[in-house]
């Protein structure tokens, strides 16, 4: 896999290129260390002498590097090469944690639709909720350094479309002391999604509260007090010593009944999500303890309204119990779309205890589609047309544009509408600024975006002429 001339994988990386010195986009946890900005050439950089022949495991470290910085954590170097390949990487899925926290990346799976349109209409919603990317994969992508009519099999980092146009990382330009940095997708070895068939990504993120230690304590100052009653006389004097041994009455000590020890009820080694997306799984796991036997545990997850979504208790009847023993029946792939508390309760001989009570989205995938559209075949020099179209998003829209561009991308009449919270719009609304009348006589594009506070979806582009 991955030709030797080339080296190891493509991977392609956003331009948006988020500072990281904001809030983390996963996260709540936050670093006081600076923490470099996703432009930063030396986060996707390999190395020198790197082989070839590994190019889903080079996609996985640019990703899991990617997601360290962004969640904001200060030991996102720690994320190497070298132990990301120890996972033995081999189409499947498997959990990398680091700094408490614990990726998990879905098996090898492949497109719905495998067409360069399927292929590409998929990617884009794929990394609308992953800032992180996606990897993609074909036996036969496409690959420009091979001879002309061949193709190699080669896997990439896709992480970022922007206007019409995939952007990354290429680590055959990022390695051996090469550093170009982020690249236009056409400047990649992998030139197009032609021959991707293919995907990895992260489904979900959990945060695992790390033991706390003990504090230690300093050994109390040893203080040397010189006896009571010892006079010192001035040299030359003959001292005469009298010890004299005081007695102290002996002190009757009267012991109460002890009391009932206070319970210890308390969990460690628990993990928590923080994001999900729709359909993904969580693994339910901490140990609870306590010195008297635990007689009820409750796993639970409460929608925002304070309803329970999902509940599971078990009765331990014993001192320590595994939550994993539960994991099977808090199934968090059949959530809907929004935000939850994940709560932790148990009982043991003493008291009722709240463990863990944290809050956690299950987050959709963003949508923006167009109904009832209108667009020109065929037009005559002069001859208007009207625009039509309902888009609908299931986030608002924060733009809309819609105009005319020439073969070569450049914008001949539009019109744009900045919106705040709508999530629908007609595009009849930029009729009176879309001008076919004006064009001269040749071939034309129709082209209609909409953006939301999601991504960027251009929902019409659409070949007519003017003659």
């Amino acid at each position: 896999m991955f030709s030797k001339t080339k080296g190891i994988i493509v991977v392609l990386c956003i331009t948006a290129l988020v500072a990281v010195s904001m809030t983390p986009l996963y996260l709540d946890k936050t670093y006081s260390a600076s923490l470099p900005s996703l432009s930063d050439k030396s986060i996707y950089y390999l190395g020198d002498n790197v082989a070839g022949h590994q190019c889903l495991i080079a996609s996985n470290f640019f990703m899991l590097r990617r997601i360290a910085v962004i969640v904001g954590s200060s030991k996102w170097k720690t994320v190497t090469f070298s132990n990301v390949r120890s996972k033995g990487i081999k189409y499947k899925e498997y959990r990398y944690t680091n700094d408490g926290y614990t990726y998990h990346v879905n098996k090898y799976k492949k497109f719905s639709n495998t067409t360069v349109a399927g292929v590409k209409k998929q990617l884009i919603q794929l990394l609308s909720d992953r800032p992180e990317g996606v990897i993609i994969y074909g036996d036969k992508a496409q690959d420009k350094d091979r001879a002309a009519g061949k193709a190699s099999d080669h896997g990439i980092l896709i992480t970022e479309y922007k206007n019409g146009t995939f952007y990354g990382i290429d680590p055959s330009h990022n390695r051996n002391g090469k550093s170009k940095g982020i690249e236009k997708l056409s400047a990649t070895t992998i030139v197009t999604l032609k021959g991707v068939t293919h995907y990895m990504c992260i489904q979900d993120i959990t945060y695992t509260e790390p033991t706390p230690t003990q504090a230690t304590t300093k050994p109390a100052s040893t203080t040397t007090t010189k006896p009571a009653g010892t006079t010192t006389k001035p040299a030359g004097t003959t001292t005469k010593t009298t010890t004299k041994t005081t007695t102290k009455p002996t002190t009757k000590t009267t012991t109460k009944a002890t009391t009932a020890a206070a319970s210890t009820l308390k969990i460690k080694s628990y993990s928590y999500p923080k994001l999900i997306y729709q359909g993904a799984m969580f693994d339910v796991k901490g140990v609870i303890s306590s010195n008297y036997k635990i007689t009820k545990v409750t796993v639970s997850i409460i929608s925002s309204k304070g309803k329970t979504a999902i509940s599971k208790s078990a009765k331990p009847n014993a001192k320590k119990y595994n939550l994993l023993k539960i994991d099977n029946d808090i199934k968090f792939g059949k959530l809907k779309a929004g935000k939850y508390t994940y709560k932790i309760v148990a009982k043991d001989g003493k008291k009722t205890k709240t463990l863990v009570s944290k809050k956690f989205t299950v987050s959709p995938s963003s949508k923006i589609t167009i109904s009832g559209a209108t667009y020109p075949k065929e037009l005559k020099q002069g001859q208007m047309f009207t625009i039509r179209g309902k888009i609908t998003s299931n986030y608002s829209l924060k733009k809309v544009t819609a105009g005319v561009y020439t073969t070569s991308g450049k914008a001949k009449t539009t019109g744009t509408k900045t919106l705040k919270t709508a999530k629908t719009y007609d595009v009849y609304g930029l009729d009176d600024d879309v001008l076919f009348g004006t064009l001269a006589k040749g071939t034309y594009y129709y082209k209609v975006t909409a953006k939301n506070s999601k991504k960027t979806v251009t929902l019409l582009n659409k070949k007519f002429v003017v003659k």
